[in-house]
């Protein structure tokens, strides 16, 4: 019962925040194809238990890049399978399909086998504590998950809506506006010619970088070429990240704030209560430039914070600082 008056009020408070544009967006091109493995494997469980198969998703639009808060839009798509799994029929399924949408964006399609909704009563779905035949159902819940993820998806720029057959199944979509990854550059405006010369340190030295962008990796790797002291380790997953970090001790650790599997805070926690990492110092990479972003990290243990596209000078003095004697 607590449990449950909790995340009443967390649902609660998220959706005053962000009416009020307190909560914080952080926008940047998240692949839809990833996260929604992810999400489909939290939801699993759940569809276990009741019988309900979740078909494999179709990618119709490869890994479908689009603008979005990659924790929220996760949220979202977790509550949307979870309720696609919740209001089913035993022995049902699931179909989630990623295709083209309306102007060039991106829709994500969650569709099930269950009873269906009538005309009427499609209109209150996104109202907040609206719960549609929640006696007879048996579904435990507050009514407030698509009032949330409504104000979430348009909170980033994007619709969502439901279409529906009685006797048949429903169909909820999400579409966001599409966003390809920039290519990636770094900023050598204000790399001054002696930052950027071949400078070798006293003995060698290992710098764990967690990032799951290949181009982000290879930049790194390009600017790290005038510090051949320095042994790059990539990782392009947070748990890979943690497991090398421990193995390996590298003396110094860039971290990017959003992963496939975790994200960059919890990894940094991880990384802070552990006896054998947290002596590591910890430097954030991020596309997220917001003011309140910085002072998060920060405060969790992280030893400094770089926004994106890379400042190589700013890079390089901060590994400089880490890791010259």
């Amino acid at each position: 019962m607590r449990r449950a008056a909790l995340r009443l009020v967390n649902e609660v408070l998220d959706i005053s925040r962000i009416e009020s544009r307190d909560l914080a967006i952080s926008l940047e091109p998240i692949a839809f194809a990833p996260l929604l493995t992810d999400a489909i494997e939290l939801v699993k469980p759940l569809a276990d238990g009741r019988e309900v198969r979740i078909a494999p998703p179709q990618l119709r639009a490869g890994r479908g890049y689009v603008l979005a808060d990659q924790q929220r839009l996760k949220q979202v798509t977790v509550n949307l399978l979870a309720n696609a799994v919740k209001y089913n029929r035993r022995g049902g399924e699931v179909h989630v399909t990623i295709t083209q949408g309306h102007d060039d964006g991106v829709r994500m399609t969650i569709t099930d086998t269950g009873q269906g909704i009538d005309e009427q009563s499609l209109a209150k779905l996104f109202v907040p504590f609206e719960r549609l035949d929640a006696a007879a159902s048996g579904v435990e819940g507050t009514g407030l998950g698509l009032a949330l993820s409504r104000t979430l998806i348009e909170a980033m720029g994007g619709t969502i809506g439901v279409t529906s057959t009685l006797g048949v199944g429903s169909s909820f979509w999400v579409e966001l506006t599409r966003r390809e990854p920039a290519a990636v550059e770094a900023d050598t405006d204000d790399a001054h010619p002696e930052m950027l010369a071949r400078r070798e340190y006293p003995r060698a030295r290992r710098l764990l970088y967690i990032e799951d962008t290949v181009a982000n990796l290879h930049l790194v790797e390009e600017i790290l070429a005038s510090r051949p002291s320095v042994r790059l380790l990539p990782a392009m997953m947070g748990q890979l990240g943690l497991e090398l970090a421990r193995d390996h001790q590298p003396d110094l650790i860039l971290l990017d704030q959003h992963l496939p599997d975790l994200g960059g805070d919890k990894v940094l926690s991880a990384l802070k209560a552990d006896v054998r990492t947290r002596h590591i110092p910890v430097v954030i990479l991020s596309a997220d430039a917001t003011k309140h972003a910085p002072d998060r990290f920060l405060k969790a243990g992280a030893s400094d914070y770089l926004t994106k596209p890379i400042r190589v000078a700013r890079l390089l003095h901060v590994i400089d600082e880490h890791l010259a004697d």
